[in-house]
């Protein structure tokens, strides 16, 4: 079995609190990735912007540079000890040089993205000021591999300064 784009959808619906760990080891620790979700995925930047877009996340790596960073991972549950804390290296692009791809309009303050579920389950508000502090990238990529998909595969917003739990897992858009 592959996990399918509907799988992915509905994770981020269904899955809450302690039951992410053990929802996600019992259905989805061992399928593989689908490579077809990957370069199908759509992310849309809109709102308070000039030029309006949907790209497919390899169109978007194609078009800007991508950023290998170290960034802490802080999570408040975890199946074994409760907390966990580590650094990890991601890989993924600026959600910076994105909206900037969009022209934001002069009264624009912020940004807003969400994932992909029908409830919108992970979600996460900025202001451009605090992003100038703070680097926000959407990741593709952890350790070099593809990220798992309970770490939010085909992408996933990470936002240097926040834990894990405010990362938006399979993010689909930016609202400026």
């Amino acid at each position: 079995d592959v996990l399918s784009d509907m799988d992915t959808t509905n994770m981020g619906y269904w899955m809450s609190g302690k039951a992410d760990n053990s929802m996600y080891g019992a259905s989805a620790a061992d399928l593989p990735l689908d490579e077809d979700l990957f370069n199908n995925w759509e992310i849309t930047v809109d709102g308070d912007v000039e030029n309006p877009f949907t790209m497919t996340l390899p169109e978007l790596i194609e078009m800007l540079p991508s950023k290998t960073l170290i960034m802490a991972y802080e999570c408040a549950e975890n199946e074994g000890s409760g907390a966990l804390i580590r650094n990890v290296e991601v890989t993924g692009l600026s959600v910076k040089d994105i909206i900037a791809l969009a022209e934001p309009m002069e009264n624009a303050v912020g940004v807003s993205g969400y994932d992909r579920g029908v409830m919108y389950r992970y979600h996460l508000s900025a202001g451009f000021d605090w992003l100038e502090d703070h680097e926000s990238l959407i990741v593709y990529e952890m350790n070099g591999e593809r990220l798992r998909t309970k770490d939010g595969y085909p992408a996933a917003i990470w936002t240097e300064g926040m834990h894990a739990g405010k990362f938006v897992k399979h993010v689909a858009s930016l609202v400026v």
